[in-house]
């Protein structure tokens, strides 16, 4: 019998990177050669949960955790904070906990991508991160720039290894401070996501991007002073975007000359206008791409306005042979999921508010994707779900079909000791993310 003390670590590291969270937590318990191995993927992301901030006073942050055992430092790459899960004392951050993570970060010498949603927090750390030099490793922020002063926002022209920049509610002060800030990381950024900047104008986007001709991924989301059209003209600049995310809310030109995006293979458009003016922008957008006939490979819907059978047709006609991916999170009419299934023989994951009360029509769909991996149900009320018989049976009909998310619950294909397939049911973590475009979507 082997004993568990004698594995190699290169063995016991091999499989705890297929381990997370709890079942990670769990097997670091039974050995000290566990726990050894398991402290790099414990501690490789540090993240802050509403569960966790609700036991503040009775529980360790895991950066606390850190400034107690600074020998762990050296292991953490990621950290992530949001502003709707940080512990609150008289309706402010609580100080304690700000205290924790500022020292925490001075620690953490290979740190690769840094977020925080937390408005005054994002100020100080981000000024403080600037000055420390030891975040040479540093390539993704994230962060909330609302109400930043021009000292403040100057702070981020340190940083010039970022590979990856999103700034949601940039003020102007930060906005302005991008131009000057992207000549010196033309080299280096790849990702940039604006999400809701009400400062942000075509004049200050364009002196940005004229800049960034290797970016490979561009986001502009729920800014209204930057139209759809704004973005699609100011893509001239980029020639090797990937990823592509922008708003269908305004009118639109008569004519606007496409640019050559010959890599494109993600496109994001978040519907924000009344059905009537979604139609008439929505047929002016895909009219720009048809005649650049971009392979995509993934397209997401995001909105509250209904999509039309007519609407989903004509975005799907050009991308039939190549879409793998297809994510809606806006209503569907019952008809746009025959539309879908019917279009588009190779998708790997399809991602809609399944329609429970035509459950049967789902079902007939599916039945023509013959290499369907994942369907995941993107309903926010889940008041009907999707039960294990019903799971089954589409599982029974799509043969390729392996993982089946609804909610918090996610059915698993898997093949048993005998060698019979068995559907497995899990909790799935759902996405909370404020970042649209690069983290919930694409």
């Amino acid at each position: 019998m082997v004993s568990a003390n004698n594995l190699c670590l290169d063995v016991l590291d091999l499989i705890f990177s297929n381990l997370f969270a709890y079942d990670l937590c769990a097997v670091s318990l039974v050995s000290h050669s566990f726990f050894d191995a398991a402290i790099p993927h414990l501690y490789h992301t540090l993240f802050y949960r509403r569960g966790q901030a609700k036991r503040f006073k009775y529980i360790m942050s895991p950066f606390a955790i850190v400034l107690t055992h600074p020998e762990y430092s050296v292991h953490v790459r990621v950290i992530e904070t949001d502003v709707r899960s940080v512990p609150a004392a008289k309706g402010k951050v609580h100080p304690c906990f700000v205290r924790e993570l500022e020292n925490a970060l001075k620690m953490c010498n290979n740190l690769r991508s840094l977020t925080c949603t937390i408005s005054r927090t994002s100020r100080n750390i981000l000024t403080s991160v600037s000055q420390q030099e030891n975040k040479k490793y540093l390539q993704e922020i994230r962060i909330s720039a609302d109400n930043f002063s021009s000292t403040e926002a100057n702070s981020l022209l340190n940083f010039t290894s970022i590979k990856s920049l999103s700034l949601a509610w940039g003020s102007w002060s930060i906005l302005n401070t991008l131009p000057d800030w992207s000549r010196k990381i033309r080299e280096t950024l790849t990702r940039l996501t604006f999400f809701t900047c009400f400062s942000l104008n075509e004049t200050i986007l364009e002196s940005i991007l004229c800049q960034l001709s290797h970016l490979s991924a561009l986001h502009v989301l729920r800014c209204p002073k930057i139209s759809s059209s704004s973005v699609l003209r100011l893509t001239k600049y980029t020639p090797a975007l990937h990823s592509l995310s922008l708003d269908i809310a305004d009118s639109v030109p008569s004519t606007l000359m496409p640019s050559s995006l010959p890599f494109l293979r993600q496109l994001c458009l978040n519907i924000c206008c009344t059905d009537d003016q979604y139609q008439r922008t929505l047929a002016f957008v895909l009219s720009y791409f048809r005649a650049m006939r971009p392979p995509l490979s993934d397209i997401c819907i995001y909105g509250k306005t209904t999509l039309r059978y007519s609407s989903t047709v004509e975005l799907l006609h050009d991308y039939r042979d190549c879409l793998q991916k297809f994510v809606c999170h806006s209503p569907l009419e019952t008809p746009c999921i025959d539309a879908i299934c019917g279009s588009c023989p190779n998708l790997e994951e399809l991602a809609i508010p399944i329609p429970m009360q035509e459950f049967s029509t789902l079902a007939a769909g599916i039945r023509r994707l013959g290499v369907l991996k994942t369907l995941r149900d993107t309903r926010v009320n889940l008041e009907l779900r999707l039960t294990r018989d019903k799971v089954t049976h589409l599982m029974g009909i799509c043969r390729r079909l392996q993982c089946v998310i609804s909610g918090d619950r996610i059915w698993t294909l898997y093949v048993d000791a005998r060698g019979n397939q068995e559907i497995g049911l899990g909790d799935h973590r759902t996405d909370d993310s404020l970042w649209l475009a690069p983290t919930y979507c694409i």
